[in-house]
């Protein structure tokens, strides 16, 4: 409960900071898509020392209104010249004006539900993205930010960094707890460190006095003549109810004193002289008596100090320093997300206490109506101690500070540019505020290397081209591909269900539940195994589980737990059941995303991409990630839109022939004018055996779902999972086209007939063909259209260079489509790259992404490490010739040997996170 205490501490100085005041529309839910309601967040912008060319520096706000941000980091505009900076506060939501329904927004617990830091973040990188777009020259490169903050906002700069890797080159989280949750430090940590600095800045008599006063202060409050005695010797305006306020009072002043124990004079919580302690402690040691009523009235006038400096109150309120407002903002957090564990020991001057989870609930409960889902939330979502992602971030961190015991405080050989600063002899996020003449030489030394650093994340952006490589576009055709070689294995499982909330980014009231389907093969588990977790994409599991051999062939010597996890929305995992589909409320919940045995990540296409964006946005969930055939630059501006189309084209080219190429490029406006007339349209479904006559766009867009799968699953095997394929069908589609001999249009369209037979009636069994059905399992064709048309917009389109017809992306007309079918519009093509991130992976430590070139998802993977702003430990292999994720299929006596490379690589590479996990002592 009291733990608020030492984020509040943002404090007011003598300068006066002007700005302007601006608003960004930002959504009120970033995570899921059955709403496109937005509310206006509140920033405020400095452009005094602003130049073209210069840097964004975003200050994260925390748990106070802006302005209080905005007047008391004078850091900020001492070295704001240096870089001609554009000096930007934003306002955390729910705290101050940024409110997302208005008056109503602490109304219920349905409005109050959209307030957690991973709503803050998204909010923050929305307005990064607008500044950017404000702010930079015409055909400049974008501006880069560096994020600031102090305390919780400084837990903010730092987690906007690892999770949001693009959004900013670097962070500097001065103060910032981030390891304060369960287990990750003792729980009487912060009263340990109050308690030393009372000891050392003030006396062993005063911790002394301080620790013999709860008792008297006990029974003093036992009674209500008691209350009232206390209430006039401290000048209390009435008092207290109870005991536990005034001493939960006395806590929080006892742990602002020590944050605020600045060597010069403050005013945020209340007034204070330079070495506040130091005073406190002075009237304290006056104390010559042993009774209790003497030490009470030495106490009050201690109190002095933090309640009535400037001599000009009245009387003293017992409340805590954030304000009413504020309290319950903060609480709700507390309850929900930022689940702290707070203790009292022995060895502190403060009373014993436990922390008892299930009283904390229950509090949580008669004051918001919700409980803490678990203890392990905020590991969870923020990662344990695993700050390998945490790249061009500065720690720094004050050791008078409590809140230093839960920072960051010493460097790691792991850790990419990431530095540790410690202050000796600093309070609270000393090096944010301006420069005063008796700041230690600790902190004036601090700020000298925050600079540096700075200095050298803005000129190495300055001069890295990050990634110039040919890459990009689509996965209009995500896939999964089921082993059906002669001596395929049938893959045996255990089915089970896991009860997950339907929506992880909101609280709301009675949380809604879904069944998520895994399934899991124990075969190979044994002592210090491995989990093997396959993150399922965009079909039912078990076509994964049969369809990864690799996992099945690696696992023994790794002990491992073979687990395949269904994405929502596929197969048996869905929220509403049979009405999952039936409104885009039920759809918008559709969306990507110990010491215990470690998991190592597998996947392959779009499960790729999440078992890379696993690793990347939850480090501490697995070890590794091998992301086979990820096209995670698939969006905006990554790489040209035609990438997909030219690829495939280069394919029929190269292992077809140049005839079979150019008989293709031809087709299309044959089957155009055929399909002009009703009588064409039934010619050519009695040509390719359609089940009924189809539409042009149906046609067109069928053959060019059949020309990419064509291309992906272009395997040295027969292959079944779309329909069954002869090894490599391209150059027996080719072969069949070639044996063209007519310029005649109806003869084209017989060789063309009968070359798609390769494709829709290989075994000879299909009675008749549909049209316009390339992904055929329920569910898949629906839900990935959705996805498409609010998280992952994938801008596709053809040129000349290629076979397809030429088409360019309208994304006007892509959003009418969206509404027309869904109800919804997608927010913007930015979406995908503000939540996943550009072309940054400094974040992809521990993944393996593999391609093979023939594949068209190959175009918008990573393909090299040159130039690219790679993480610790990522490796990048290319297959030259291999087709889609076959690295992650089972092995096939015809596999070339670029493959069986890759797969030893790929072992040597999960052995060593797997023993590298074992034998850390951390």
């Amino acid at each position: 409960m009291l733990l608020l205490i030492f984020f509040l501490l943002p404090i007011v100085l003598a300068q006066n900071y002007t700005f302007e005041t601006k608003y960004v529309e930002v959504p009120v839910d970033h995570f899921n898509f059955k709403t496109n309601t937005t509310f206006s967040l509140k920033y405020l912008v400095n452009d005094t020392f602003f130049k073209p060319n210069g840097t964004i520096f975003i200050y994260t706000g925390g748990e106070l209104e802006v302005e209080v941000f905005a007047q008391n980091s004078g850091f900020l505009y001492e070295i704001a010249p240096q870089f001609d900076a554009l000096i930007v506060f934003a306002e955390h939501r729910y705290y101050g004006e940024s409110l997302p329904f208005g008056n109503e927004s602490f109304a219920s617990l349905k409005n109050l539900g959209y307030l957690n830091s991973r709503q803050a973040l998204a909010d923050y990188v929305y307005l990064i993205n607008e500044l950017q777009q404000n702010y930079t020259s015409d055909n400049a490169k974008k501006l880069p930010a560096v994020a600031f903050g102090g305390s919780y906002s400084g837990m903010l700069a730092a987690w906007l960094k690892m999770k949001y890797p693009n959004s900013v080159i670097g962070s500097l989280a001065s103060s910032a707890p981030i390891w304060l949750f369960k287990d990750q430090t003792p729980c009487d940590t912060m009263y340990k460190i109050v308690t030393q600095d009372f000891e050392t800045l003030g006396s062993e008599k005063c911790r002394s006095t301080i620790e013999k006063s709860w008792k008297v202060i006990r029974n003093y409050t036992s009674t209500d003549q008691g209350k009232s005695e206390i209430a006039d010797l401290w000048n209390l305006c009435a008092p207290v109810n109870a005991t536990n306020d005034i001493v939960d009072w006395l806590y929080g002043v006892y742990i602002i004193l020590a944050e605020m124990n600045y060597p010069y004079p403050t005013n945020y919580v209340r007034p204070l002289p330079g070495n506040p302690i130091e005073e406190y402690c002075k009237v304290l040691d006056t104390l010559d008596s042993d009774k209790d009523l003497d030490l009470l009235k030495v106490l009050g006038d201690a109190l002095q100090i933090y309640t009535n400096y400037t001599g000009t109150n009245k009387c003293n309120e017992i409340s805590t320093a954030l304000g009413e407002a504020n309290d319950i903002t903060w609480s709700f957090q507390e309850c929900t997300e930022l689940l702290t564990t707070s203790c009292s020991r022995d060895e502190d001057m403060f009373e014993n206490y436990e922390y008892n989870f299930t009283a904390f609930s229950e509090r949580c409960f008669e004051t918001h109506g919700i409980r803490p889902r678990s203890l392990d939330l905020p590991i969870l979502e923020y990662g344990d101690k695993d700050l390998s992602a945490a790249n061009n971030i500065i720690f720094s961190n004050g050791l008078v500070d409590p809140c230093s015991g839960y920072g960051v405080l010493t460097n790691a050989s792991d850790w990419l540019n990431t530095v540790a600063i410690v202050m000796e002899d600093a309070p609270h996020h000393m090096d944010l505020r301006a420069s005063n003449e008796n700041d230690p030489s600790s902190v004036k030394q601090a700020r000298g290397m925050e600079i540096q650093y700075i200095q050298k994340w803005v000129d190495t952006e300055s001069i890295t081209n990050r990634v110039n490589m040919w890459l990009l576009i689509l996965l209009s055709i995500p896939l999964v591909f089921a082993q059906n070689d002669t001596n395929a294995t049938a893959y045996t499982f255990d089915t089970k269900y896991l009860e997950v909330p339907l929506d992880h980014f909101t609280f709301i009231e009675d949380t809604t539940y879904l069944s998520l389907k895994y399934l899991v093969n124990d075969t190979f588990f044994g002592p210090n195994g491995t989990i093997l977790f396959y993150t399922g994409g965009e079909t039912a599991i078990e076509l994964y589980a049969q369809n990864s051999g690799f996992i099945f062939e690696i696992a023994p010597q790794l002990n491992a737990l073979i687990v395949f996890a269904e994405h929502r929305y596929y197969g048996e995992s869905l929220p509403f059941g049979n009405e999952s589909f039936s409104s885009p409320e039920n759809l918008g919940y559709l969306m990507t995303v110990r010491k215990k045995i470690p998991a190592v990540a597998f996947g392959g296409s779009y499960s790729g991409m999440l078992a890379a964006w696993l690793k990347m946005k939850y480090p501490n969930s697995v070890i590794g990630a091998l992301a086979s055939s990820a096209p995670i630059w698939s969006f905006k501006n990554q790489a040209p839109c035609n990438t997909v189309y030219k690829i495939v084209t280069e394919d029929f080219e190269t292992l077809g022939s140049q005839k079979c190429r150019s008989t293709i490029e031809k087709s299309w406006g044959i089957i155009r004018n055929y399909t002009s007339t009703d009588a064409g349209k039934s010619d050519i479904a009695n040509l390719w055996n359609f089940c009924d006559p189809a539409e042009t766009s149906e046609i067109t867009e069928w053959l060019s779902g059949i020309y990419i799968v064509l291309a992906e699953m272009n395997y040295p095997y027969p292959t079944n999972f779309i329909t069954p394929l002869p090894a490599n069908p391209i150059q027996k589609f080719c072969a069949a086209l070639d044996t063209l001999k007519s310029d005649e249009d109806l003869d084209l369209l017989k060789a063309l007939g009968s070359a798609l037979q390769i494709y829709t009636n290989y075994t000879g069994t299909t009675k008749c063909n549909q049209a316009g059905l390339v992904l055929d399992q329920i569910n898949s064709e629906t839900a990935w259209a959705f996805q498409e048309c609010t998280e992952l917009i994938f801008p596709e389109c053809s040129r000349d260079e290629d076979m397809f017809e030429n088409h360019e992306f309208d994304f006007e007309a892509f959003s009418d489509i969206c509404f027309e079918r869904f109800g919804v519009r997608p927010r913007s093509e930015e979406v995908p790259l503000l939540k996943y991130g550009d072309k940054d992976l400094s974040t992809a430590n521990n993944v393996i992404f593999t391609n093979g070139l023939l594949d068209p998802c190959s175009g918008n993977g990573v393909l090299t490490n040159t130039n690219v702003s790679l993480g610790l430990n990522t490796v990048v292999i290319v297959m030259s010739r291999a087709a889609h994720h076959m690295d992650i299929r089972a092995s096939n006596e015809n596999d070339p040997d670029w493959v069986k490379q890759t797969r030893v690589i790929e072992i040597h590479h999960i052995q060593e996170w797997v023993n590298n996990y074992y034998n850390d002592d951390q």
